[in-house]
């Protein structure tokens, strides 16, 4: 709703400078060729000569298979998640 009367328009505006940090990994499950992990995440925006910071805390589940490791579920929870987040194309 903030974006929709706001006069303000992604497609219109240079794309943000992202700067992400992910750490403090924790295993929290473990079993065949899959463990899932916990994670904090903090994500660092500039555009419009303004900085924004996005922490959130992240749950991955990964899986080997064939003898790679693939992504199968990542969920990020934002702490700040009752904000309206404008950029959200590059949280993931």
């Amino acid at each position: 709703v903030a974006r929709l009367t706001s006069s303000q328009s992604q497609s219109a505006v240079t794309a943000a400078q992202t700067v992400r940090t992910v750490s403090r990994f924790v295993e929290t499950d473990r079993s065949g060729d899959g463990i899932t992990l916990r994670a904090a995440q903090h994500l660092a925006e500039y555009r419009r000569d303004l900085h924004r910071m996005f922490p959130a805390e992240l749950e991955v589940e990964l899986r080997r298979v064939d003898g790679e490791i693939k992504l199968v579920r990542k969920i990020v929870k934002m702490a700040n998640s009752e904000d309206a987040v404008a950029g959200i194309a590059y949280l993931p």
